[in-house]
Formats: C-alpha cells, structure tokens, sequence
C-alpha cells in the first residue's frame, strides 16, 4: 500500500461493480475516488490532482470510456489510463490502443490479473507525477525564463503526441 497520498480514479456507471472495484483497488491504492461516467470522472480528475491512474469502463451514459480518454488526451495528459469492457470488439481495441490507453481487459476481469495490470499503472503514474514535481522544483529553483519554460511545454507536448501516434507504453502480458 502506499502512503505518499496517491490515488486512482474508478469510472463505471454499474454501482455494484464499482464498488466491488473500489474495494479490491483499494487493496493496492488506499485512497479511490469514484465516478458514474466519463463526465464524472473528468470533473472528478479537474480537482484531484492527486490521481495517478485511471480504470474506467467503456459503455457508459452521457459520455462513455473512449470518449473520456480522447478527452483526457487531447489535455496531453499521460495519466496511465486502463479500460475494459464486456463488449471487446476489435474496432474498441484499436480506438483505445490509438488513444495511448495504458491496457484493455474484457469482462469478466480476473481479480489478479486486474490487480496485476492496476499495480503497473500507479507505479508509472506515480514516477510520472514524481517527474512533473521534479521539473517543476527545478523550474522554480533556477529561475528559468517564460520562453524556455514555454519551449519545454511544447516540446513536452510533441512528444506525448508521438507517444499516442506511435507506441503504447505500458502493456500487461495478460489479458
């Protein structure tokens, strides 16, 4: 379990499940926060800066997991994000993996597998984090001015965006 205060976001709109996910989560990641469909879950994500990881389901009301993913992106946030579905077809597989989603499970999820997969992710989103405090320390230590400031976002930018065009970054071997 960790202590360092960060969390994951559970995003599904079947309020068994997602409490049945919250409570195995929870056994890696003390601190969950959850939301009913992918509008919750950004507004949730807007004021929890804390969140490191995401789960979310893809077939939801109002807006549905692929559709909080894009939008999640398009902000170029790298946030490891994992979505499953009871309903996997090839054509959701292909729109997550070219949205950089960090992995894909279809229901039902194995318990290990899920936890195995979740662990990854807020490992990664916690050295993600780490990294953006690190560079923001060393930003506000050095004085850097606003146009170098202004070319490393860009920069920072370009390159998630090859990353979503590119490569998946984070794969489980199990699925």
């Amino acid at each position: 379990m960790t202590s360092d205060g960060s969390a994951i976001l559970i995003v599904e709109d079947d309020v068994d499940l997602r409490s049945a996910l919250s409570d195995l989560i929870s056994t890696i990641c003390p601190k969950v926060y959850l939301a009913g469909n992918g509008e919750e879950g950004l507004n949730v994500l807007a004021v929890k800066s804390e969140i490191v990881a995401i789960l979310s389901d893809i077939q939801m009301p109002v807006m549905n997991g692929l559709e909080f993913l894009a939008k999640i992106r398009s902000s170029f946030n790298p946030i490891p994000f994992v979505i499953f579905t009871a309903f996997g077809d090839g054509e959701k597989f292909q729109e997550a993996v070219r949205l950089n989603a960090t992995d894909f499970l279809a229901k039902p999820i194995d318990d290990e597998v899920l936890l195995e997969v979740m662990q990854k992710a807020f490992d990664y989103g916690k050295q993600l984090r780490q990294a953006d405090l690190e560079i923001e320390k060393l930003i506000a230590e050095k004085n850097i001015p606003q146009a170098q400031l202004d070319s490393f976002k860009r920069a920072k930018k370009t390159i998630f965006s090859m990353r979503i065009q590119n490569s998946v970054y984070l794969k489980s071997d199990k699925k």
